[in-house]
């Protein structure tokens, strides 16, 4: 697949490709969000209990040149009896000609309820570098007045934001809130444009939970739900269903229903393996979307390793 650009849309098919311009989910989307919760809620860091690296690749629209690809590197750790947790999230987001770095740094802090409950709450200061790249080899342009374009020059800028999480535990039953970017920052690049106006970041509101269910000694059964809004877009929500056996081996299906689009976005397949202090999760959609005709699907591996805790003398 060729880009084609023209003077007037250097600005749409860098922006709409990158956020939709506010009338679909702008931030990156992921089929494990719930090995990845430190991603959507800044009061996840710390809440394990120990100190834990997690790595994230994912490619989407596998077949289309210039498809979403997403790759996200996180740590997170308990410190003062774990009451305190700290988080540290890098991700890199590249689609068609946009490339999106991000950067997040999370504070937490643990109320504890009772001997069975508690709730945590979080937050982050986030940095966001976005970068239009017109250097790219199978760039084609319609018009060809726009020097800037012409001679592969790039433009890139920097967005600064806040957020905020809470999340409540109950033995193995869990729920959290949360508003990872508060800031409706103005996103610049479209300077000299004919409208003047600039796209912004929209607010994202993301309510996940989930619980697990012990049905054998060695098989549980794990539920989990993903509720994402965003003003002006349609509501969007992710389903997975999780089989567990001996702690060791997960197998799940989700179902993504993805705003209004008729019958859903993707069917979704996961398979975990967690030997000692390592995890790797492997998942694949199947999109089941008008765009399902023109793409093989979407995958993506999660790996995890946890490091092993002190030992008191």
């Amino acid at each position: 697949m060729k880009y084609i650009f023209s003077i007037r849309h250097v600005f749409i098919l860098g922006m709409v490709l990158f956020c939709q311009v506010a009338m679909a989910q702008q931030e990156s989307q992921y089929t494990q969000f719930m090995n990845n919760k430190l991603y959507y809620n800044p009061a996840f860091a710390g809440d394990d209990g120990i100190t834990s690296i997690t790595a994230l690749f994912r490619r989407q629209w596998i077949g289309f040149d210039g498809s979403p690809e997403s790759r996200l590197l996180s740590a997170s750790m308990p410190l003062k009896g774990k009451r305190v947790g700290l988080g540290v999230l890098a991700s890199v987001h590249e689609l068609g000609v946009t490339k999106n770095w991000y950067l997040s740094l999370a504070y937490s802090y643990n109320l504890k309820i009772n001997d069975h409950s508690n709730v945590r709450f979080g937050v982050h200061g986030t940095m966001r570098r976005l970068l239009l790249d017109f250097s790219k080899q199978n760039l084609v342009i319609q018009d060809r007045t726009d020097q800037s374009i012409l001679e592969g020059n790039s433009s890139a800028d920097y967005y600064g934001n806040v957020g905020a999480g809470a999340y409540y535990n109950y033995k193995q039953f869990y729920a959290s809130f949360s508003i990872p970017n508060m800031l409706e920052n103005n996103i610049g690049l479209s300077n000299g444009l004919e409208s003047g106006k600039a796209a912004s970041e929209a607010r994202h509101y993301y309510f996940m939970t989930g619980m697990t269910f012990k049905t054998s000694p060695k098989i549980s059964i794990q539920p989990n739900l993903l509720f994402k809004y965003v003003k002006n877009a349609p509501f969007d929500v992710d389903l997975n269903f999780s089989l567990i056996y001996d702690q060791r081996i997960t197998g799940g299906i989700s179902y993504r229903a993805g705003g209004d689009r008729s019958g859903g976005e993707s069917i979704d397949f996961l398979l975990a393996y967690k030997i000692q202090q390592f995890t790797l999760g492997v998942s694949y959609d199947f999109a089941i979307s008008e765009i399902g005709k023109e793409t093989s699907g979407s995958f993506e591996i999660v790996a995890r390793f946890d490091l092993p805790e002190k030992q008191v003398d």
